[in-house]
């Protein structure tokens, strides 16, 4: 696949799913992102490894996509889905930000974490805050369903980096579905978060089972 990409170099829009790969291997991860730098009109990339149970992919993938992304000018829109990958720790998420600094035109960025159990207080600290570097991003959709460990720590972490964010005037959606350790004290950063936005277009806030 790695191969058939290089020769693509006016890719707009690509879709890659990985979902319940469990022995897809970190070398042919590294072949795509590669051949991802090749690709200097993409515009969105959707990236799934939902489900890589078996392996650090998720973690390493993430660090492996900082150097694809670093100059992609074009990209518009980047959606992550991790979803029930157990490896995952966060640690990823300090390489890939460093890529946010070039996605000069992104607007819309999504990253699924639903069944991540395994992020660590700094994983979620790191998820968002540098998204302030993505200036031309209006639209945020964040998914934590039934993060266990998910606790209002963490989401405020989360929503500090969400309030830096100087352009978000389109979508905020924050999923928190089957996360109970969430107590009035972490809805209360959220409505910080809303009230720093004030040009935001849409709200979708998700709580229930």
């Amino acid at each position: 696949m790695s191969r058939a990409l290089k020769t693509v170099q006016c890719l707009q829009h690509l879709d890659l799913d990985f979902s319940f790969c469990y022995n897809i291997s970190d070398k042919t991860l590294k072949g795509l992102c590669k051949a991802l730098k090749r690709a200097p009109e993409l515009k969105s990339l959707i990236l799934n490894l939902s489900q890589c149970v078996n392996t650090d992919i998720p973690d390493q993938g993430l660090a492996n996509l900082k150097d694809a992304l670093k100059e992609k000018k074009l990209l518009e829109k980047l959606v992550l889905k991790l979803n029930n990958c157990h490896g995952i720790t966060g640690k990823g998420f300090a390489d890939f930000n460093q890529s946010f600094k070039g996605l000069v035109s992104l607007k819309s960025i999504a990253i699924d974490l639903e069944y991540c159990n395994g992020i660590t207080d700094e994983g979620f600290k790191l998820l968002t805050q540098d998204f302030e570097k993505l200036i031309s991003l209006e639209s945020v959709r964040l998914n934590f369903k039934e993060c266990e460990n998910f606790v209002d720590k963490q989401l405020e972490n989360v929503c500090e980096g969400l309030k830096k964010i100087k352009s978000l005037n389109g979508r905020l959606s924050l999923k928190m579905k089957l996360c109970p350790k969430i107590t009035d004290s972490g809805l209360k950063t959220i409505s910080e978060v809303i009230k720093e936005s004030r040009s935001l277009q849409e709200i979708k806030l998700s709580f229930a089972g």
